[in-house]
């Protein structure tokens, strides 16, 4: 029979934000007007399309988007309809999170740190995590790996610009990126909220942290419309 307890959203804060002890930086759902999260609401930034990507404002999106736009005619659906109330109350898996950049990257943080931030609860353990990283490294063939990451390109080291695919994580439209580079125990996660083929701002971003940080830099795959 089914538990009332275990819906996904109470699955995702059980299994996943309490022991990293996220509070206010990921929620499944954003509840609509009138419910107890309605607080929520003035947090949220609404996703838009840069202008130039439109040709004209006929009213028909797919009709408007310029050239190389084939992920928004594949997802068969003007983005900014994520900005309704009621889409972003719903329960719908692997679409609609909420997520801070914060969020996002303590979550991959763990996967990179062996299933365990320090000072929090274990999140999956030593050996899984090892496996997956080393699954992820020796992998052939595309990027796309079959247990939903993407594997990414990154720098061998800072001093050896050599690409290997040993990062993982998974892109957003155009812009967003979430990854985490185990052999640099580093996690990123940048979130955009304008729609850009060209991502300048993310690949910015990823730029500063290799070289603020002094690690591995991404190279920028996944991002963009190349």
């Amino acid at each position: 029979a089914h538990d009332p307890r275990w819906d996904y959203e109470s699955l995702v804060h059980e299994m996943i934000l309490r022991p990293l002890d996220i509070v206010n930086d990921v929620f499944v759902r954003v509840p609509e007007s009138g419910d107890v999260n309605d607080s929520l609401a003035h947090r949220l930034t609404s996703l838009g399309v840069n202008p130039k990507l439109l040709r004209d404002s006929s009213g028909d999106f797919f009709g408007d988007v310029g050239n190389g736009m084939k992920s928004l005619q594949q997802m068969g659906m003007d983005p900014r309809a994520f900005n309704d109330a009621s889409l972003r109350a719903a329960l719908l898996p692997a679409v609609n999170t909420n997520w801070t950049a914060r969020g996002l990257a303590t979550i991959y943080a763990a996967l990179a740190l062996d299933g365990k931030l320090p000072g929090k609860e274990r999140l999956l353990s030593e050996h899984y995590c090892r496996q997956l990283q080393k699954e992820v490294a020796s992998a052939q063939g595309p990027g796309w790996w079959p247990y939903g990451f993407r594997r990414f390109g990154v720098a061998t080291s800072v001093s050896n610009p050599r690409l290997v695919k040993r990062a993982f994580g998974f892109p957003g439209l155009y812009n967003d990126m979430g990854y985490c580079d185990p052999a640099e125990g580093l996690s990123v996660a940048v979130l955009v909220n304008q729609l850009d083929t060209e991502a300048l701002a993310t690949k910015q971003i990823l730029e500063v942290v290799a070289r603020t940080l002094g690690v591995a830099k991404h190279s920028n795959d996944g991002i963009g419309v190349t």
